[in-house]
């Protein structure tokens, strides 16, 4: 039987606070887990903003985040991981996984390779470390920007699984005759852009019920075939606006008796390979 799992991305304080509870009273719902991704360094500060700018902006971003967050965002930028300990241990309490996004979203999204990849990788793995006790075990770069440096790092540091290459079913990666160890459990559903399917065709103009006919009917497609269905979404748009579209999502998923997994049990069970060329 194909599997289907649920990736969150939470990449802003005001998605976390308002859109992450959201998520999680839809996935307590229909009794499903899923992994959570949050980066570890937080906002970025004004300096870093005018350093990191211009590049590809990932998300097409169909819930604009309110302007007097954006001001204080620039003037006064948190760790909103430090900081909200409490809800992303509720994630952990009710089974759900938690990873890391990266250490910084705007600087690995706009500028991957200027900057020390590696160093981000170490500075996230430990401030993980430091907050929750323990080692994390998956990554999700953000925007799925990834390198061979970042795969070094992943392995490293020991990660087990992350989800930032294409394909269709979980692999170890092989670039240049070196095996990797960290398992790509790839995402299968999403934009050619990588934007989020949900929040996509939302923008496209189509109602909440046709996006779930839609998503649902792309999912029947790749499990009919024996394929991974992975679907991602973000807090700020999926959680903030459309939680009841992923219930509606998630819904149907059981109701057609897939199996529901997670990112961390998927990439433990692989042992294909797969050649990358960066």
């Amino acid at each position: 039987m194909a599997l289907f799992c649920l990736r969150v991305d939470i990449d802003s304080r005001f998605g976390l606070l308002n859109g992450v509870p959201k998520l999680l009273e839809a996935l307590r719902k229909q009794d499903a887990k899923a992994s959570f991704y949050v980066p570890m360094g937080g906002e970025s500060t004004l300096p870093e903003l005018l350093r990191h700018r211009g590049g590809e902006r990932g998300a097409a971003g169909g819930v604009k985040l309110p302007a007097l967050e954006i001001l204080r965002m620039c003037l006064l930028p948190r760790n909103f991981a430090e900081e909200n300990i409490t809800l992303l241990k509720r994630i952990t309490d009710e089974g759900h996984e938690l990873g890391v996004h990266g250490w910084k979203h705007r600087a690995w999204t706009r500028s991957l390779a200027s900057i020390n990849a590696a160093g981000h990788v170490a500075l996230a793995t430990r401030k993980f470390e430091e907050l929750f006790g323990r080692k994390p075990k998956s990554f999700a770069a953000p925007a799925f920007k990834t390198s061979r440096t970042v795969l070094e790092a992943l392995d490293a540091f020991g990660y087990s699984a992350a989800g930032d290459l294409e394909g269709d079913a979980p692999f170890k990666p092989v670039v240049g005759g070196k095996e990797y160890s960290c398992v790509q459990v790839p995402i299968t559903l999403k934009m050619p852009n990588t934007d989020p399917l949900i929040e996509a065709f939302s923008l496209q103009g189509m109602n909440d019920n046709d996006v779930v006919a839609r998503v649902c009917g792309m999912i029947d497609e790749l499990e009919a075939r024996g394929k991974l269905a992975s679907l991602y979404c973000h807090d700020l748009f999926e959680g903030t606006a459309k939680p009841h579209v992923v219930e509606a999502v998630l819904a149907h998923v059981k109701m057609q008796g897939y199996e529901l997994s997670t990112v961390e049990k998927i990439g433990a069970g692989a042992t294909a390979r797969k050649q990358i060329v960066f």
